[in-house]
């Protein structure tokens, strides 16, 4: 079971992280998604955007903007592209499902369904040149 060879492109996404509508006082944009503000976003309750793309470029060898607070030369263009694969594997121990039931001034059921005792996700990322 898994994904495989999904193409992605992030061209033009960096467009979105501008919102030219928000000011603070000083006339200021301040938006918490512009690009320079992006990084710290969490993506869930320990890690932010910047962590998450700084562990992506550490592991797999890619060098794509962080998206912290940085000096971003915007007269140059970047639309990385590439392909994602993923493949999980799970194995069951027992397929057995056990119910008992007994009856008396009550009726009682009860159910024991097997627990996945391990879950596999491999993950592969390619640029496409």
């Amino acid at each position: 079971m898994g994904l495989e060879d999904n193409r992605f492109s992030l061209q033009g996404i960096g467009r979105k992280y501008f919102d030219h509508m928000t000011h603070n006082d000083s006339i200021r944009f301040s938006s918490n998604f512009d690009l320079y503000h992006t990084g710290t976003v969490y993506i869930d309750s320990i890690k932010t955007v910047e962590d998450w793309m700084t562990n992506f470029n550490t592991m797999y060898g890619f060098s794509l903007p962080t998206l912290g607070s940085q000096n971003i030369d915007t007269t140059k263009g970047m639309a990385p592209e590439g392909i994602f694969s993923e493949r999980r594997k799970k194995k069951v121990t027992g397929r057995r499902l056990n119910i008992e039931y007994g009856m008396s001034n009550e009726i009682t059921l009860s159910a024991s369904i097997p627990i996945i005792d391990s879950y596999l996700s491999t993950n592969l990322f390619r640029i496409i040149q």
